[in-house]
């Protein structure tokens, strides 16, 4: 079994990058952290987020955690939906990227959600999760 957690390097996705570290070193699941960029971004960007998901697949596995990492390019909705489909994990990490002051647009938890049929957990932070993990 396996735990995704997708990243934008955002603080809010750095708590869930440590929250899924967490949770994958002590559930023994090997982690997959992904990273989704907008359709025809440059290789620039390619670039940027694979040394980035470098440095966060390094600190994962320190713990001993058992880490791969993807960039994907489209729809954060339909290429998340597309990769648990694909790897059936047993759960879905994201950062909580909600926004308060636009309650008439769906957020990008809401699309997400609507997509994937794996349970998510939402990290608004890492602290109520650190005694844990």
């Amino acid at each position: 079994m396996s735990i995704i957690c997708a990243t934008h390097f955002t603080p809010s996705s750095l708590d869930a990058v440590e929250v899924a570290t967490g949770l994958a070193d002590r559930t023994r699941q090997k982690l997959h952290l992904v990273a989704v960029m907008p359709a025809g971004s440059g290789p620039t960007v390619d670039h940027d987020a694979n040394a980035a998901l470098t440095r966060e697949a390094a600190a994962a596995r320190e713990r001993g955690v058992n880490v791969e990492t993807s960039v994907l390019h489209g729809k954060l909705e339909h290429q998340l939906s597309t990769l648990c489909r694909q790897i059936a994990p047993r759960l879905l990490v994201i950062g909580d990227t909600s926004r308060p002051m636009a309650p008439l647009f769906a957020t990008p938890i809401d699309r997400i959600s609507g997509d994937v049929s794996v349970p998510i957990l939402v990290v608004k932070s890492r602290l109520p999760f650190t005694p844990w993990t």
